[in-house]
């Protein structure tokens, strides 16, 4: 699943989200992939750590209810 990601920016400056299923023994691996756009890209240092923030309390969240 690829996305154009808004969080954070606006429609002009989109960062883009890979979201992959990982089939394993005991269930599945979510894996995500953020990185900056071209459109992006010189927001994408100052923001960087906020989303890694973010999407780490997003799954601890998941992983907790699971």
């Amino acid at each position: 699943l690829v996305m154009d990601f808004y969080k954070g920016t606006d429609p002009d400056h989109p960062t883009r989200v890979t979201v992959s299923f990982v089939a394993e023994s005991e269930g599945t691996r979510v894996a995500i992939l953020h990185v900056p756009t071209a459109a992006s890209l010189d927001l994408w240092e100052s923001r960087a750590p906020l989303y890694v923030a973010s999407w780490e309390l997003c799954f601890t969240s998941l992983v907790a209810v699971a």
